[in-house]
């Protein structure tokens, strides 16, 4: 049970109200969102900035949805929602990013490869190479970390902005060309 402090008859005085806990569908759901959004993040940096190389992989629709396309589309979910994003759920999108460090690893030990016949997945993580490979899990660990940062950022800015253009609203001043606003 948890407990939320609101203030009593007496202001002298808090009293504490219960609330029931958010059930477990909730919460399953709210950590797959923080995982997804930390990912798609991670995905287009990741994939761009190191993975990508023009000679191997081509600049197509497929592509760029893929590695793109999902940053978009999180991005703009993040901002048009009141899903909350709280700091410490960065470890969410880090256990998931070693989960796939892990698969990759057996995938590699039982004799999988890329659509071109490679045995590493990406040429960054490739486990004929451990100390590389490993590197490039822990490196992308932080990554994810930032990106959790980033996301979580812009849940406090999104969550200010609505307070802002409320506060306008309820005190009869102009917003022009926005919507009514839900509360969370």
């Amino acid at each position: 049970m948890e407990y939320k402090i609101t203030p009593s008859d007496n202001e002298e005085n808090d009293h504490y109200e219960a609330r029931n806990p958010t059930p477990r569908l909730c919460r399953v759901y709210w950590a797959a969102h923080t995982i997804a959004t930390d990912l798609a993040f991670v995905i287009t940096a990741v994939y761009w900035s190191l993975v990508h190389d023009p000679q191997i992989h081509n600049v197509n629709a497929l592509n760029l949805l893929v590695h793109g396309g999902n940053s978009l589309v999180m991005l703009s979910e993040l901002m048009m929602t009141a899903h909350p994003m709280r700091a410490a759920h960065a470890l969410y999108g880090v256990g998931a990013g070693l989960v796939y460090g892990v698969f990759s690893a057996i995938y590699w030990a039982a004799g999988g490869t890329d659509r071109l016949g490679n045995s590493a997945i990406y040429q960054a993580l490739d486990w004929n190479k451990p100390g590389k490979a490993v590197g490039f899990v822990a490196m992308c660990a932080i990554v994810l970390c930032c990106a959790h940062a980033l996301a979580t950022s812009l849940t406090l800015l999104r969550a200010r902005l609505a307070l802002w253009l409320a506060s306008r609203r309820s005190s009869g001043l102009p917003v022009e060309n926005f919507p009514p606003l839900t509360t969370y």
